[in-house]
């Protein structure tokens, strides 16, 4: 609750006069009611200068626009965002959508009205995507200066000593393109 959080962030100013966080909630934007509670929070708090970084989900920032004042009330100065893939095929296999110009013009929006410093993780591997992708990605990231930094890494599947897998990809690798030696 509200309340709860407020007592909790109170208890941490007075003993350690600590005002900025880390929330490591996976999709800290999931809904406005969310944000909300949290502004109840800090203002029930009363400490002075709240200010955090958080994982963001880039998606919920464009499909929900009025989230950025908030999250600039908020105090909100960083946030990790998972892009993933700039292929658009790729990012519907894993469950992202959107299209990704639509999504890198509501991160630039955000980034011009609220100075968060944004970072975000790239997936090399994906299908559809070619190793080349990575160097136009990096590129591209450099012409919009929307992200103050990010990282690759590569597609990992992981299996079990039986052989099982847990993600759609390790799951039926074959039917992906991938082939395990």
């Amino acid at each position: 609750s509200p309340e709860s959080l407020a007592r909790e962030l109170k208890r941490n100013y007075n003993l350690f006069g600590t005002t900025r966080y880390f929330i490591t909630d996976d999709t800290f934007n999931d809904s406005i009611e969310k944000l909300d509670r949290l502004e109840r929070a800090i203002d029930l708090s009363g400490i002075p200068d709240f200010n955090f970084v958080c994982y963001i989900r880039a998606e919920l920032i464009a499909s929900t626009p009025a989230m950025i004042p908030i999250l600039k009330r908020l105090g909100c100065k960083g946030g990790t965002v998972g892009i993933e893939s700039m292929n658009n095929y790729a990012r519907r296999i894993i469950g992202k959508g959107m299209d990704i110009e639509r999504v890198l013009d509501s991160l630039a929006k955000f980034k011009a009205e609220t100075g968060v410093r944004l970072h975000t993780g790239m997936i090399v591997g994906l299908p559809g995507d070619q190793a080349e992708d990575a160097i136009k990605w990096h590129e591209r990231f450099i012409a919009d200066d929307i992200f103050s930094d990010w990282t690759f890494q590569q597609l990992g599947l992981i299996f079990t000593d039986e052989g099982e897998g847990l993600s759609l990809f390790e799951k039926n690798p074959g039917k992906f393109g991938y082939s395990l030696s």
